[in-house]
């Protein structure tokens, strides 16, 4: 049995950014619930499918907008200031992988990068509270599908 859409894309946007060449080592993973206690260092890139909004896109078929949330997650050393630009430098190049046009099309499904937000740029609260650098990119898709 083949896997929801949504998943699907997940899985694809994993594969993308495990593929990809970023300033800092990541290692993407699909997440329902991208709940992580930090205690290293390392950074956490968890893939969560997101959205779903459905709307009619002609004769027999329709238009699938889906979000993908992409999670930066670093716990903060000595230096916040340091490891706070190295988590900014990552989200933006996260978003610049898809911008790219060899990676803005999706094969599997067949999906198309149309759209990216990262509203809040960073967690204030978890950074200054919980010393840990988090922020989220919502990267939108758009899937064109028959209905018959």
């Amino acid at each position: 049995m083949a896997d929801a859409v949504d998943i699907a894309l997940a899985d694809a946007v994993v594969a993308s950014l495990a593929g990809g060449t970023f300033s800092e080592a990541i290692s993407p993973a699909r997440a329902f619930i991208p709940k992580y206690t930090l205690k290293s260092q390392t950074l956490d890139v968890p893939v969560v499918p997101a959205a779903k909004i459905i709307a009619g896109a002609g004769r027999g078929g329709s238009q699938y907008d889906y979000a993908v949330d992409v999670g930066v997650l670093k716990k903060l050393g000595t230096d916040k200031d340091a490891d706070g630009k190295i988590g900014m430098k990552l989200v933006e190049e996260i978003i610049d992988h898809f911008l790219i046009a060899a990676n803005r099309t999706i094969a599997s499904p067949h999906a198309v990068a149309v759209s990216f937000e990262n509203s809040p740029i960073f967690d204030p609260i978890h950074f200054d509270e919980l010393s840990q650098f988090t922020s989220v990119v919502r990267i939108g898709f758009r899937v064109f599908r028959n209905n018959g």
